[in-house]
């Protein structure tokens, strides 16, 4: 379990249409090398949004600033970052605090067309009611990752320039595992019990393309 907040951070990236195979190329490589030479990158992911493969959408966690300097100071980051300087027409980067992380143990690379569920969820939660709301988030991720075989990653985090704003990455084994997922009881609980604390929510359809993990992630941030 980790006992600091890892670093967390999500990107919006487009690339030019004639760039879109160079990018998932070079994506893939940065990633693979990654899993395999740093010990501190945690998990990475890759998809984009559903029928616009120049959409992406990147997840990255790193266990500390000392990690992501490492990562950063690599060649095959140096390689995809030169790329990404001159064949990106849109780059939004989102700096998230971690509050829940929870997933299956073993490492996890997923580098061809995978068969994975990457799901991405944004909602806006008043901050009178962010404790009371990780709670509930916190119960029904834990209780999901231990009990459901095809749910493999569940992650919660917040906004760090907008604090009641919320960011949900989840991977399940594939779209009958997150429609299962949906029908347990645990499930149905945390949408009960949360529905009066979201004010927002808006979900982004998601075509998995490549992730790595180091597996076992567990954290929560513990709001005060």
């Amino acid at each position: 379990m980790l006992t600091q907040p890892p670093m967390m951070r999500l990107f919006f990236l487009e690339p030019y249409e004639d760039k879109i195979q160079e990018f998932s190329r070079l994506g893939r490589n940065n990633f693979s090398s990654s899993l395999e030479k740093e010990e501190g990158t945690l998990f990475m992911a890759c998809a984009y949004e559903k029928d616009n493969p120049a959409k992406k959408i990147v997840f990255e966690l790193y266990e500390d600033e000392a990690a992501y300097q490492t990562h950063a100071a690599s060649q095959h980051f140096k390689t995809f970052a030169s790329f990404a300087k001159d064949n990106l027409k849109e780059r939004r980067v989102v700096e998230l605090a971690p509050q829940i992380l929870v997933e299956k143990h073993g490492d996890k690379a997923f580098l061809s067309e995978v068969a994975v569920d990457m799901r991405l969820a944004r909602l806006k939660v008043d901050l009178a009611h962010a404790k009371a709301f990780e709670a509930i988030v916190a119960r029904e991720m834990k209780t999901a990752v231990a009990v459901e075989d095809g749910v493999l990653s569940l992650m919660a985090a917040r906004d760090v320039s907008d604090l009641s704003t919320w960011y949900f990455f989840e991977v399940y084994s594939s779209q009958e595992a997150y429609d299962l997922h949906r029908e347990t009881a645990h499930f149905k609980d945390y949408i009960t019990e949360s529905l009066e604390l979201v004010s927002q929510k808006s979900l982004f359809p998601l075509s998995a393309e490549f992730l790595i993990s180091k597996g076992g992630l567990s954290f929560e941030g513990g709001l005060a």
